[in-house]
């Protein structure tokens, strides 16, 4: 799964950061700068709406989405809650991945007054380093 999240996303020009852990996601966002992270909801020592509580804890304030195999409403609202932007349901399609993620960047660059082209997905590497996502994900969905 997180193979085919990356590859969708770095086909599209995307700089991609993965994390196998929450406490690693921690740790790399206390040492880069993202844009987006992309957070699925059952991870090793903490989930993933124990690590948006704890970004939003430590003041980072970037868009998250959620990603998860339940369908159940309450771990949606309870997202929504922490600031998530979206909440999407496994197994995702490429193009609903690619679409939530420009139009999340989009959304970020506009009420940070940026332009959207900060996040455009074309050498990236080159462009800020908050053009890039963090995927911390559990080791099982390799």
């Amino acid at each position: 799964m997180r193979l085919n999240l990356r590859m969708t996303l770095e086909t599209e020009g995307y700089e991609i950061y993965e994390s196998c852990s929450g406490a690693h996601a921690l740790q790399a966002l206390a040492e880069h700068s993202f844009a987006l992270a992309i957070l699925d909801l059952r991870m090793p020592d903490m989930d993933g709406l124990a690590l948006l509580a704890r970004m939003r804890e430590n003041g980072i304030r970037m868009p998250a989405v959620i990603i998860s195999a339940s369908s159940e409403v309450q771990h949606a609202v309870h997202a929504m809650k922490l600031g998530a932007v979206d909440f999407l349901q496994k197994p995702l399609r490429p193009e609903t991945l690619r679409a939530v993620v420009s139009e999340n960047l989009k959304r970020h660059a506009q009420q940070e007054g940026q332009t959207a082209e900060v996040f455009a997905p074309t050498s990236l590497r080159q462009g800020a380093a908050s053009s890039s996502a963090l995927l911390p994900w559990r080791a099982s969905t390799w």
